[in-house]
């Protein structure tokens, strides 16, 4: 089964993509318009596994799984955008720090059970 990583850079919906910083399924990219612009922005998002379909003459439930970004819907939860790349990597240490202390604490804890719930910035 083939695997796909998130490129290290690429296009989409006309913004240049670049990634500046990995820490497990968290990264941080840099946002462009031209190659040779300015940087617009920074996203922190958590990547996701998603499969893709096979190419052709493979067989049904063979399919690859690649690595994206998370759906549109999912910003707010696990993904923001940010004018400043220092204000995405403070968002990632506190977001680093909230899941040590989580893991931490016992299952039944009400503040684990809600640890995934949207958060508010």
């Amino acid at each position: 089964m083939e695997f796909r990583q998130l490129p290290h850079e690429f296009k989409r919906h006309g913004v240049i993509y670049r990634l500046i910083r990995r820490a497990g399924p968290w990264v941080i990219l840099s946002l462009q318009y031209r190659p040779s612009g300015p940087i617009v922005g920074y996203d922190l998002a958590k990547v996701r596994v998603t499969a893709f379909p096979p190419k052709k003459g493979i067989p049904a439930g063979n399919e690859g799984r690649m690595e994206c970004l998370p759906d549109s819907g999912a910003w707010g939860q696990t993904g923001w955008s940010f004018d400043r790349l220092e204000t995405a990597e403070k968002r990632l240490a506190d977001i680093q720090n909230e899941g040590a202390f989580i893991q931490e604490m016992p299952k039944e804890s009400p503040i684990r059970a809600n640890f995934h719930k949207p958060i508010t910035i």
